[in-house]
């Protein structure tokens, strides 16, 4: 094994300099594991993947839209940073909720405790 890995990259410093081209060396997924940056869930006889980079930009991005819509309607000066960070924390928080990691985050009041520190 280590000597096709070895023989791969020497090949494609080869292919590099003899071509110009952008090579890039990676290992092929055999199954989902959130190394790979995705979580995978099997509900009875279905399978569920979701990807972990997807679902911190979706956050994201609605987070700041609705932090900014907030603060707008009710005329707030507006930190675009600090919605920023909020919103982050959010997507973060959403991570989590998916991953099943923390089952501390599905309680009602870290919710309280996270949307106030947003």
């Amino acid at each position: 094994m280590i000597s096709f890995s070895f023989f791969t990259i020497y090949k494609a410093i080869n292919v590099v300099q003899n071509e110009n081209i952008l090579v890039t060396v990676g290992i092929e997924p055999t199954f989902p594991a959130t190394g790979y940056g995705y979580i995978k869930y099997d509900i009875g006889d279905k399978e569920l993947t979701i990807y972990v980079d997807v679902v911190l930009l979706e956050n994201l991005c609605m987070n700041y839209i609705i932090l900014f819509g907030t603060g707008y309607i009710i005329r707030l000066k507006i930190k675009h940073l600090r919605i920023l960070l909020s919103s982050l924390i959010g997507a973060i928080y959403a991570i989590l909720a998916y991953a099943g990691i923390f089952p501390m985050y599905a309680n009602i009041f870290v919710k309280i405790v996270l949307s106030i520190c947003m």
